[in-house]
């Protein structure tokens, strides 16, 4: 029994997920909205990149200026150019969440939309939020997609024009890693089963 319970744990610690959460409070931020950090790669180790299909210019940091609901001092600015932008902030993953949840700040009767793709770039949803009633405030956002998320593209709306693009912010993303078991963790639950295969052969031997 003692066995079979360590077994147990062994498989629970080689699948179970866990969840990681970035508040871009370790970079340097900018000193206003006209002077960002260009984010990109810096949380590549953590399982995840961003970008902006239409440039770099889409994910950018920079100090927190009196937003309410986001943690001091930094937040993920999304700068929207309308004459060369597609609107989007691009999220990729090497994690394969299923879950993911952020802090947004929308202009006011502006809405977050957030599409997410698995492998392949196949479609797996797309995901929207009521605008919000006041600019400034943070909206605590959570989607859950039926499998592996890729990459997300996010885009922000005026609920009155979907098809015009608005900037926003971001912060205190959080999603589910290790949806597939990591190599160490597939070790691991090899070794459970061997020694429940041996402790099985021994009972045998013995009866």
């Amino acid at each position: 029994c003692s066995m079979m319970a360590g077994f147990v744990v062994l498989l629970f610690m080689a699948t179970a997920g866990h969840a990681t959460t970035i508040n871009f409070d370790d970079l340097v931020g900018g000193v206003d909205l006209y002077h960002l950090t260009p984010v990109s790669n810096q949380y590549a180790a953590l399982g995840v990149v961003f970008s902006d299909p239409a440039g770099a210019d889409g994910a950018l940091i920079g100090d927190n200026i009196g937003l309410s609901g986001f943690s001091e001092p930094n937040v993920l600015f999304a700068w929207q150019h309308q004459s060369s932008d597609a609107g989007d902030l691009r999220l990729d993953f090497t994690v394969s969440p299923t879950t993911v949840s952020l802090d947004a700040m929308l202009s006011q009767d502006y809405y977050l939309e957030e599409i997410a793709y698995g492998p392949g770039g196949v479609y797996l949803g797309t995901f929207t939020f009521a605008p919000v009633s006041q600019y400034g405030v943070a909206q605590y956002d959570t989607i859950t997609a039926p499998s592996a998320i890729s990459y997300l593209l996010l885009t922000s709306h005026p609920a009155s024009d979907p098809t015009y693009f608005g900037n926003f912010s971001i912060d205190n993303l959080s999603f589910n890693a290790n949806a597939t078991p990591e190599p160490q963790s597939l070790i691991m639950l090899l070794s459970g089963v061997g020694l429940v295969g041996t402790s099985l052969r021994r009972r045998f031997k013995s009866e």
